[in-house]
């Protein structure tokens, strides 16, 4: 099987008509979603308050009585990873959709994403993976031999009418119809267009054209099309059923490239094939009309037949599961049901239903012991509670789900996946106790990660989770040698694991915050000592954007401290490393704007120092950053507090046409990003300063025009708390 070659574009078409038939066939599937409607819009447009937002995946569920929910998709197929500034915008899709769920599909996700991600307990990052086409699994190279598409090229068909008391079939009218149904009036036309069309499509049915050779063939077919209704009559005449018979032209084509497969964690597997078949052009998910795909041996052997054209198979560990229509028992899709009920619950604040629907979970994986699926879902709704309890200060009831969590994964050493749900509880505890003082439990439970990390050495998502418990346990060490202690384990478990971009950015992680410490404990020598491990750490490890980041992180720190201590030679050298570190990485987006944040603090430094010269060289350069990167909010909002900063520097200094340039500047930058909030904020702040200028100097005139323009502003944005509540103080003095 060869692989076609795809455009960018292409493959995150493919990837999002993947998760549209993977959701469309857990949802049919579903007990909770059985008996709602619920419509699919790929790509979506919405615009709210003039922003323009596009949604991957748009999933409506109708619950009747005008409540529907909404779920959200994302579908990223990148090669490198989804960054935190994918979350944050698509956060804001989720909040504006607005969406009970929000689903982001992606391949990869750095450490940052995951942590924004679990700030909006809307979001689910779904890992997916595009497989080697040439690892097709076994049984689904033995299911191809016999997969086609039966496709009806031509019809020629003839109808007879049964009628109630009639022995004898007649032939169709001529003449005008009065057709009604169930005593309404209905089009006779539409009714026995559809009769002939279920009897077309069960003649295909019928055909045994398993090991039929790709080509066209006709087939005979006589059928007799009951109504679905009890009181159908025609002219006057009740209706009993419908003879139709006839000759089809068909056409067998049978894919031999496999366009695509992907694997989307804990949601399915979906396989796409082409067909080159001149009458059948394979080119979307979508079923042609009066096409049918064939799949298996026969339906006596157990295979089923689906009607779209591509192949989703929900468990593809166990070939076993294609007799059910590819998809997953009941009792499986109930725990998946039950899961997402409970964090809707949670949304909604119904405390009391959503701990009935954890114990009816509970319930659920106690009667079905053996199946995993339930098992995980009930540790999934175990972690997502404990979360939930945390949030409302009820820590016993947090350490009593833990500890259930912890009794699931004691019985179950070998489920990876309730495993890494434990580890995850044990990591958000440990950030707990760190917040609550509660260092003996904070030890406490890093021991267990530590022992769960030692009999699983081979489980990276709880070796990563041990490196992240560990980094959080640094940052609260004291005394020094404790953290050095630490900060040690995090390295070899970094050296044992060389490949585990996780653990290695959780050791950079490790060494910022102990350079900080450091600085803090002003043991300088150390703190140098320990920017050069991150400095040699990013060198050894070039694509590593997590490293990287901690070390622009680490320098900006030693930026900082270089000011405070003086040391402006160290300084402008550290600055100019820093510098370096961009223009090596222009598409960090993280590295971009530590720098902006840096220049930002050494122009007020430079202020501070009278270094006119430096002060504007600096500004200057935050302003090329901010013109080269119009997309980078970060950098944007460091220019307006740079100019902001600047401009009552300039009131100051009583540099008048400067402050007036700046201020221009600002009104600028606010119109051009009419929906930046930081720089729109920047500007009320300057008029706020021209205003208090022009007080002072008894300037009325002009401090009259410049605070009708902040009403202004204030009226255009009647949300924005901070520019109403400086209006009103100005107002009021």
């Amino acid at each position: 099987m060869a692989k076609t070659q795809k455009s960018a574009k292409a493959k995150g078409d493919s990837l999002e008509e993947a998760v549209q038939i993977l959701e469309n066939a857990i949802l049919r599937e579903s007990a909770s979603y059985a008996d709602r409607t619920f419509q699919f819009e790929p790509q979506k447009i919405i615009i709210v308050d003039g922003v323009r937002h596009e949604i991957d995946v748009y999933v409506s569920v109708d619950h009747g009585n005008g409540y529907t929910a909404i779920f959200i998709f994302e579908c990223k197929n990148w090669k490198k990873k989804i960054g935190k500034s994918e979350i944050i915008e698509f956060s804001e899709k989720v909040k504006v959709a607005p969406a009970q769920k929000g689903f982001f599909v992606a391949k990869s996700f750095t450490r940052y994403a995951r942590a924004q991600a679990k700030k909006d307990p809307r979001i689910e990052l779904l890992r997916v993976e595009e497989l080697d086409l040439t690892e097709v699994p076994s049984f689904i190279q033995v299911m191809l031999k016999s997969f086609h598409i039966l496709k009806v090229i031509s019809t020629k068909v003839e109808i007879k009418l049964r009628l109630r008391g009639a022995r004898d079939p007649v032939g169709s009218f001529t003449g005008p119809v009065e057709f009604l149904v169930d005593d309404a009036p209905a089009s006779w036309d539409e009714y026995s267009k559809c009769r002939i069309k279920e009897a077309i499509e069960f003649a295909c049915l019928k055909f045994e054209s398993i090991d039929v050779p790709e080509g066209t063939y006709l087939l005979d077919f006589k059928d007799l099309r009951h109504s679905d209704h009890r009181n159908c009559l025609i002219n006057g005449v009740p209706l009993a059923c419908i003879d139709v018979s006839g000759t089809i032209q068909v056409h067998i084509a049978r894919p031999s490239i496999l366009e695509s497969q992907f694997e989307i964690a804990n949601r399915g597997r979906v396989y796409s094939f082409v067909s080159q078949s001149p009458f059948i052009q394979m080119k979307s998910s979508i079923p042609q009309p009066m096409t049918q795909i064939r799949l298996g041996v026969n339906e006596r052997q157990g295979w089923k037949l689906t009607n779209a054209f591509r192949l989703f198979i929900l468990d593809p560990t166990e070939p076993s599961m294609l007799q059910h229509q590819f998809l997953q028992p009941v009792a499986e899709q109930n725990a998946k049901g039950l899961a997402n009920a409970l964090i809707f619950a949670q949304q909604e604040e119904a405390l009391e239903r959503r701990d009935a629907l954890l114990d009816e979970l509970r319930q659920l994986a106690a009667a079905r012991p053996g199946d995993a699926v339930v098992r995980e879902e009930l540790a999934k709704g175990l972690f997502n509670t404990t979360f939930y309890a945390k949030q409302e200060g009820a820590l016993e009831r947090r350490d009593a789900l833990l500890d259930e969590l912890r009794q699931l994964a004691a019985a179950w050493p070998g489920d990876a996946a309730v495993r890494e749900h434990f580890a995850n509880g044990l990591c958000n505890t440990i950030n707990a106790a760190k917040q609550e003082g509660a260092l003996e439990r904070l030890d406490t439970l890093l021991g267990d990660l530590r022992r769960l990390a030692a009999a699983c050495p081979g489980d990276a998502a709880v070796r990563e989770r041990l490196a992240r418990g560990l980094n959080t346990t640094i940052a609260a060490a004291e005394p020094l040698e404790r953290r050095d202690a630490l900060l040690n384990e995090v390295r070899r478990l970094a050296e044992a694991w060389p490949g585990d971009n996780e653990v290695r950015g959780w050791f950079a992680l490790g060494l910022y915050n102990s350079i900080i410490a450091a600085k803090r404990e002003e043991a300088l020598e150390r703190r140098d000592a320990l920017l050069d491990e991150l400095r040699q750490l990013a060198v050894d490890n070039p694509g590593d954007a997590a490293v990287r980041e901690s070390l622009a992180q680490g320098l900006g720190a030693t930026i900082d401290a270089a000011t405070q201590e003086e040391a402006l030679q160290r300084r402008d050298a550290l600055l100019d490393e820093l510098r370096r570190l961009v223009a090596a990485y222009p598409d960090q987006a993280a590295v971009r704007g530590y720098f902006a944040r840096v220049l930002f603090s050494t122009t007020n430094a430079a202020r501070q120092e009278e270094a006119l010269e430096l002060r504007h060289a600096l500004l200057d350069e935050l302003r090329q950053l901010a013109a080269a990167y119009p997309g980078d909010a970060a950098v944007r909002e460091k220019l307006a507090m740079g100019l902001n900063n600047t401009m009552v520097a300039a009131i100051q200094e009583e540099a008048l046409k400067r402050r007036d340039a700046l201020l221009d500047e600002l009104r600028q930058m606010a119109s051009a990003y009419p929906d930046d909030a930081a720089v729109r904020e920047k500007l009320a702040m300057g008029l706020v300063n021209t205003v208090d200028d022009a007080n002072q100097k008894e300037a009325l005139e002009r401090r009259d025009l410049l605070l009708e323009e902040l009403r202004q502003l204030a009226a255009a944005y009647p949300a924005d708390t901070k520019i109403q509540n400086w209006l009103q103080a100005l107002e009021k003095n």
